[in-house]
């Protein structure tokens, strides 16, 4: 189906060598998709979590659905659950800058564009 998804063990794409345990992340680019929101913006690590938690996408009948975190396989939505995403990715934002990209602001290349400036300057 349309919405399937895998895992696959990172030693299965090109062994040992080609794996390493640990990275360091500089930059989250969270998308979303409307006509209203600019291309892209750079919130606070507050206002990106915030945006995650409420997980907001538009449906392909053009309505809205909330999944907290965009993530539908979330097997425990309780609140002990859901603080401890929060508490994941703030920390995360505090490390990595985040900006949210609105892809149904441009076209793809000038989005590109946008993405590539802001990693070639940092």
């Amino acid at each position: 189906s349309a919405a399937s998804r895998a895992m696959l063990d990172p030693y299965w794409l090109g062994g040992p060598e080609k794996h390493t345990k640990r990275t360091s992340i500089r930059w989250v680019f969270l998308m979303r998709k409307d006509a209203i929101s600019p291309p892209i913006v750079k919130p606070e690590p507050e206002e990106a979590v915030k945006f995650l938690e409420e997980g907001r996408s538009q449906t392909e009948s053009g309505g809205y659905k909330n999944e907290p975190f965009f993530n539908p396989h979330l097997l425990v939505k309780t609140q002990e659950r859901i603080e401890l995403q929060k508490r994941f990715f703030g920390k995360l934002f505090q490390t990595a800058d985040c900006y949210i990209v609105n892809i149904g602001a441009e076209k793809p290349e000038q989005i590109q564009a946008r993405i590539r400036a802001i990693i070639e300057g940092g």
